[in-house]
Order: C-alpha cells, then sequence, then structure tokens
C-alpha cells in the first residue's frame, strides 16, 4: 500500500476550503455554458477515454453511442422513468435503434423509489411496440443492492444471445459511457429540463477490457445472480473502473424490507444497514487514497449531491489540516434545524468552519444549474492542471459507498488522462467562478448553526416518495412484465 500511496502522492492535489462565509450575490449570469466551452470542456485521451461536460454537450456522448450501435444497447440505469416523467428524446434514441435492428435491455433500479410496475411495464409497452426487427427487454435490476444507482451506456458488447462478448472479440463500434446523470427527465424537479439538463459528465471509453468488464457485470445484474456471484470480483483501488458492489443483505435475509420512512434511497436500508454483510468493491479505498495523497498547497474540487458520509468527511477535516485546500462545489439542501437534521448541510458547514471553502448552487433559481456531478479531482501545489480525479455515479454516502451497485471512473497522469483531467478541472473552476444564485460559506463567513445538537443521519420521518414511484418493498428482480414484488 506505501508503494502505491508514493505513487499517488504526485498525482493528486486537494483544494483548501479558507471558511464558513454566507455570502449570496447576484453579479454575473450562472446559466449554462456556451456550446464553444462544452467544446472546450469536452476532450479525448490518449488512454481511450473522453470527457464531456453537460448541459453544455447535450447528451452528445450518450447520443453518439446510441447512434452507431449496430447489434446492442444495454443500459443500467438508476432512473430512465422520474417523477417527472420519461424523457421523448432519450425514448427517440432507443426507438431508432430498434427500427435499425439493435437489441435493447435497459436494467432500471429496484429499489428505494423505483418505477412501479404499471408505470416500467408501460415504458416497456412503449419500446417494444415501436418499429423494427430490434427486440427489448425491461428488468428491474438485482436485489443484490440496496439500490442500482449505476448510469452505464454499453454498446456492442453482446452477442444475438445476450451474453457478454470478451474483450478480444469486440467489434469497433462497442462503446461504454460512465454517467454521473441519468436518462429521465431532468432537474430541477419543479420546472424540469431536459436528460441532460444538470451539471454532469459523460464518460466514453473504447478500451475493450473496459467495455467487457462493464458488459460483464450488466449481464450478470440483468440475469439477477444470486448473492454468492458478486461481479466484478477482487477489485483494488487502482483499478480504472470504480465500483459499489452493493450489499448481499436485502437478498439473503428476506424479512428486512425498505423501511416507508427514509426516503430517499441513497441512505440505504437504515438502520439495519449497519449490520448488513456488505461487499464494498473498489470505490471507497480509491477515494481515500485521492484524499490522503494531497499535501499542503494542494487542492481537492469536489462536485457532490451528498456529503453524508462520515469517513469521508473525516479524511477531508483532515486534509484540511495538514494544509490542503479543500473546494466544494454543490447545489444547496435544506438547512438544519433543532427538530431536523440534514447530515449534508452540518457538514457542509463542518468543512467550511475548518477553513475550506463550499460554494452552494440555489436549488430551483432561474438560469441556475443544477449540481448533479459526483466527482474529486486533485490539483497539485503550484499547478494549473489535475493529475488525478474520480468521476462517476458514487456520492459521498455511506449508502452509496457501501449498499449500492454504482460505477465510476479513475482518471490519472500515469495512465494518459491528462485531457480528460482538463475537462474535469476546467469546468469545476467554470462553475466555482460564478457568483449568481450562488452561496460562499468559508471561516470568516458561515450561518449560525441550530443549537440541539443532531444526528449524523436525517432521521426518520414520514416521507412520501414521487407520484409514480414505489417506495416499498423493493421489486423483485427481473422483467417489469412481472409485477410481484420481492417477498
Amino acid at each position: 500500500m506505501e508503494a502505491v500511496m508514493l505513487q499517488l502522492r504526485h498525482l493528486r492535489v486537494a483544494v483548501p476550503l479558507t471558511g464558513l462565509a454566507l455570502i449570496v450575490t447576484a453579479c454575473s449570469s450562472a446559466g449554462t455554458s456556451s456550446d464553444s466551452k462544452a467544446n472546450a470542456n469536452s476532450a479525448g485521451a490518449a488512454s481511450g477515454w473522453t470527457v464531456e461536460a453537460e448541459p453544455d454537450a447535450k447528451g452528445a456522448a450518450v447520443v453518439n453511442a446510441i447512434n452507431t450501435a449496430t447489434k446492442t444497447v444495454d443500459i443500467p440505469i438508476y432512473s430512465i422513468i422520474s417523477s417527472s416523467g420519461e424523457d421523448a428524446s432519450f425514448t427517440s434514441y432507443l426507438t431508432a435503434a430498434k427500427a435499425r435492428g439493435v437489441n435493447i435491455r435497459v436494467m432500471m433500479n429496484g429499489g428505494y423509489g423505483h418505477a412501479s410496475p404499471t408505470v416500467a411495464q408501460a415504458y416497456l409497452a412503449k419500446l417494444k411496440a415501436a418499429p423494427g426487427a430490434g427486440t427489448v427487454g425491461v428488468n428491474y435490476s438485482s436485489n443484490n443492492f440496496s439500490i442500482t444507482h449505476q448510469k452505464s451506456i454499453i454498446t456492442d458488447a453482446a452477442d444475438a444471445t445476450g451474453k457478454p462478448l470478451s474483450s478480444d472479440a469486440l467489434p469497433s463500434t462497442a462503446r461504454l459511457v460512465v454517467s454521473t446523470g441519468n436518462f429521465s427527465a431532468g432537474y430541477p424537479v419543479s420546472n424540469p429540463g431536459p436528460w441532460y439538463g444538470a451539471r454532469d459528465f459523460e464518460m466514453t471509453s473504447t478500451n475493450p477490457a473496459d467495455i467487457a468488464l462493464a458488459e460483464q457485470t450488466f449481464v450478470s445484474d440483468f440475469s439477477c445472480a444470486p448473492v454468492n456471484v458478486i461481479q466484478p470480483p477482487n477489485e483494488q483501488a487502482t483499478d480504472r473502473l470504480i465500483w459499489s458492489n452493493g450489499t448481499t443483505g436485502p437478498q439473503a435475509n428476506s424479512s428486512l424490507q425498505t423501511p416507508a420512512d427514509n426516503y430517499p434511497a441513497s441512505y440505504g436500508f437504515y438502520p439495519q444497514d449497519a449490520t448488513y454483510p456488505s461487499i464494498k468493491g473498489n470505490v471507497r479505498q480509491m477515494q481515500a487514497d485521492l484524499i490522503n495523497s494531497a499535501q499542503s498547497g494542494d487542492t481537492l474540487k469536489i462536485y457532490n449531491e451528498e456529503f453524508t458520509d462520515p469517513n469521508s468527511i473525516a479524511l477531508l477535516l483532515s486534509a484540511i489540516g495538514r494544509g490542503v485546500k479543500v473546494q466544494v462545489t454543490m447545489t444547496a439542501s435544506t438547512p438544519s434545524t433543532p427538530t431536523k437534521a440534514n447530515a449534508t448541510w452540518d457538514n457542509q458547514l463542518k468543512v467550511a468552519k475548518a477553513g475550506g471553502e463550499v460554494h452552494l448552487y440555489t436549488n430551483g433559481a432561474p438560469d441556475t444549474l443544477y449540481i448533479h456531478a459526483k466527482s474529486i479531482i486533485l490539483v497539485p501545489n503550484g499547478a494549473t492542471s489535475a493529475t488525478a480525479a474520480y468521476a462517476g455515479s458514487t456520492n459521498l454516502g455511506a449508502g452509496s459507498m457501501n449498499f449500492n451497485r454504482e460505477l465510476g471512473v479513475n482518471f490519472n497522469t500515469s495512465t494518459g488522462d491528462e485531457a480528460a483531467l482538463n475537462s474535469l478541472n476546467n469546468t469545476f473552476n467554470e462553475d466555482w467562478s460564478r457568483t449568481q444564485n450562488v452561496t460562499v460559506w468559508n471561516s470568516s463567513s458561515q450561518p449560525v448553526p441550530p443549537t440541539v445538537a443532531l444526528k449524523d443521519r436525517i432521521p426518520t420521518a414520514a416521507t412520501t416518495p414521487p407520484a409514480g414511484l414505489q417506495d416499498t418493498p423493493p421489486a423483485k428482480c427481473g422483467s417489469v412484465a412481472a409485477t410481484a414484488a420481492k417477498k
């Protein structure tokens, strides 16, 4: 491990957050970037990976992957039908592929907040009714996970029977797109935009090994592999693909079901999740190594939608203590009150008080980005370019890391990812510089915390998932045509 850490030290950086200032300004536009900026922040890499920033790229990576597929399109996805409904343009890419004779499989989340069988069956029927020789399958995902939160597109990586191809058998059209964003109608929920409408990243690989591994994992999850078959096996923190493998708990102990008082899904099967046997994948160690590699003067730049994992927050506070600059850009969440805790809000406050800086975008404000991306970017002391980063579906939440199916990408200059890293870093710098509808917390200015001590987690309170979505019980893995819930 020491040798690995020494290698990482030269490749990863962190940014200090200098306070907890509460400053709301309205000086410059926080609207979406121009197409010219989209091009500037869409980068290719010698490693075979490209990174595009949304909403600037208008979903080009996903659209291109689907439109160039000749045999198969496989989609593991958290949300393709949300409370805002499906996105008609995204559905049109799939029906066009079906018309070309391409076989389509969609594997949607079956955990917290999953689309109801009625909604999911209507979506399946719509795709099947579209003209074309291509076949269509829509399944709820594996019950090995609290939720399937992965967001990916895999094309031309399976044979005619749906079995994964080996890396040396993949055609030149095969692609893997790892996204931080979903494919349903977009954010904010109050006024949804297109599926690519939030700040997100789409990362595309033409590397056969990456594509084959992602497809192998998809097929395992799609086919409802038993609890003792966890794909992919033997992940390492230095791997290219960074996974959360979820937990064997829900399926191994079928008496445990998602509590109705704990929506949304990101908190896992709390409080039972603390006792579940969990096969965590490599995401926690990879992100810990990245944060720990940052030293005095380095900068860690963080996009996230959650900020709740105690271990990760502790690592960031430790980094600030040794002189690392920590910068956090997120969409603002509901403040904690004396009677209701919000762990994300509390932890943002901790980081700012410790000397980090937090920029919060007003949720739902006109011409203001919704920050949905999940990434950690390292920039070394005195440098302007990043040397290492994580980007993917995993939030800084214990449930996301420990109990979900998640997928992200490990970028590093040692693997030829300079262009991809530039795309991530340049996009963050643009968002960091915005001032309209942005609140800044740092050590010299901060909100006053509640006077009552609060838990680290959001306390249980009866809440209702959006219309058309179900909370409990988890849907049984398999075709959405089978309406029976998991027993």
